[in-house]
């Protein structure tokens, strides 16, 4: 799932009749959650995307349910300052991170 997917998702579910519970329980449940750029291009999640993000995390976490993260940051301190301390704080524990910092294959394909 990538990031803005799964935001849009929530947000439509303001106007159906899915409850919020039941939209959290299907990124609770999977054995392996992968989120593509939860993050927006240039900027900080909202507090609504940061609370979505949370919930699914958090009890992800207390589930000891592994949840991949790809996103594109220059450092750990970028990521929790665009995704908030605590998310990164629960993603990270016992986690491996892998840091990819070759050049952007969409940069040469552009130019």
């Amino acid at each position: 799932m990538d990031g803005q997917t799964l935001y849009q998702e929530f947000r439509d579910g303001i106007d159906s009749e899915t409850r919020e519970r039941d939209a959290i329980r299907r990124y609770t449940a999977p054995k392996i959650l992968l989120i593509s750029d939860p993050v927006p291009p240039s900027e900080s999640l909202t507090a609504f995307q940061q609370s979505v993000l949370w919930r699914i995390v958090d009890r992800r976490y207390r589930d000891i349910r592994p949840t991949w993260v790809t996103m594109n940051v220059s450092s750990g301190e970028e990521a929790e300052k665009r995704l908030g301390a605590q998310i990164v704080d629960r993603l990270r524990d016992e986690a491996l991170s892998i840091v990819c910092n070759w050049p952007s294959h969409r940069k040469s394909a552009a130019t």
